[in-house]
């Protein structure tokens, strides 16, 4: 079984390994910056209303820099491979100035920027080179690559940083500290394989290209897949650190709980690769999106540390195949919302608009909760689990009415 992954890793061109490698060192960046940052912010005052207005920050820079310099490369006809030294810049520089700033909250919002920004720039570089690059039928197992090497990383990562937090302690240091000046040195590896990756000079986008992806008549499913992984990721990214840090108490055993989780989920990654494939990519979907919804409306009913665990469980082997699902089918639908003058391009930069508003719909929805209601955390929380289970459902629908009515013939 990991020799034929192997083989057939090795036999993808060089350009698309180099983008594989840029994907896991975000990620090990990501691993950290994505959970902890975000558990570190609550800490600071033990507000949900501080990581909801990070989060708020973070999204808007993201967006607004994907967008805008995406709009500007197409403008400039500049070669979009550019977008990657730009972004891992951002990222060394946002950290830089955490530190300088001695991690204050306002420091923690101007990180969110930076940070912001440079996640722009990288995701308008992936998907532009994934759009380009990699064939249709081949993104199943481009994305469990993928996939799997983040679950290797998910898997050490932890225990690393369990450690480093458990030597800290011992040495009254501080442990988020150590893991800032480590990750500007971890980013500059990318500088690396950047240059593996072949060029793309976007083509205009054009009024037509404007209108046509927000043509309801024609897309209206593909924008409502779209709007519901924007809510529900808004959602993830806001509440999932608050959970955790309520159900585990501290950084050490976080760490360690989802490093063991981890290990068992790369197998099953690898095992599926070579079988998933354009043909029976509905069934994955559909299978593992309903189990999803189960999992989340499960804890929602029981939302104590034991449910926590077997929540954890089955998160397990189900979160890494959805995220594999869900990327292919991002891709597929950057595809093929495009007409027949213009390429993928148009299409990838104005679905950012859909994302962005649903992730600031969830937002919203959590300070409409927190200020208008006045519920508590737990009570928010288990809101969000309802309803994210609901949105596996909603996402299932949508796809088979992309498929059904609107997917263009490729």
């Amino acid at each position: 079984m990991l020799s034929t992954f192997l083989n057939t890793f090795f036999r993808l061109p060089l350009s698309n390994r180099s983008m594989i490698y840029l994907m896991w060192i975000y990620s090990l960046g990501g691993v950290i910056t994505g959970v902890f940052l975000n558990i570190y912010v609550f800490k600071i005052h033990s507000s949900i209303e501080d990581l909801i207005i990070y989060n708020l920050v973070f999204y808007t820079a993201s967006f607004a820099w994907f967008w805008l310099l995406g709009w500007l490369m197409s403008l400039l006809i500049a070669n979009i491979r550019n977008m990657y030294y730009i972004s891992y810049v951002l990222f060394i520089v946002a950290y830089y100035v955490l530190l300088a700033f001695d991690g204050t909250l306002s420091a923690v919002y101007i990180f969110g920027i930076l940070f912001g920004l440079g996640n722009g720039s990288f995701w308008n570089a992936v998907h532009t080179q994934e759009l380009k690059n990699i064939e249709n039928q081949n993104r199943d197992f481009y994305s469990s690559s993928i996939s799997a090497g983040q679950n290797i990383i998910s898997i050490v990562v932890p225990f690393v940083v369990a450690f480093i937090f458990y030597i800290t302690d011992l040495y009254q240091m501080d442990g988020y500290w150590v893991l800032f000046e480590t990750l500007p040195i971890v980013y500059l590896f990318s500088f690396i394989f950047i240059h593996h990756i072949d060029s793309y000079f976007p083509p205009k986008i054009t009024r037509k290209d404007v209108s046509n992806f927000f043509d309801l008549k024609k897309y209206k499913f593909g924008h409502l897949y779209f709007l519901i992984r924007g809510i529900s990721h808004g959602f993830v990214i806001t509440t999932m650190p608050i959970i955790t840090i309520m159900m585990l108490k501290n950084e050490v055993n976080i760490w360690l709980f989802q490093g063991i989780l981890t290990l068992v989920s790369t197998f099953l990654i690898v095992y599926l690769s070579t079988r998933r494939m354009s043909t029976n990519r509905m069934l994955y979907f559909s299978w593992i999106s309903t189990g999803l919804c189960l999992m989340y409306i499960f804890f929602w009913w029981q939302f104590h540390f034991v449910g926590f665990l077997i929540f954890s469980l089955l998160g397990l082997f189900l979160n890494p195949l959805f995220r594999i699902s869900e990327h292919v089918y991002d891709l597929h639908l950057m595809d093929g919302i495009k007409t027949e003058e213009s390429d993928f391009y148009p299409g990838m930069i104005l679905r950012e608009v859909i994302l962005w508003t649903g992730r600031l719909i969830s937002i919203v929805f959590l300070l409409f909760f927190l200020y208008v209601l006045q519920f508590d955390t737990e009570m928010i929380i288990r809101i969000w689990l309802f309803g994210a289970g609901i949105s596996f459902l909603l996402g299932i629908g949508s796809i088979f009415c992309w498929e059904k009515y609107e997917k263009n013939s490729l």
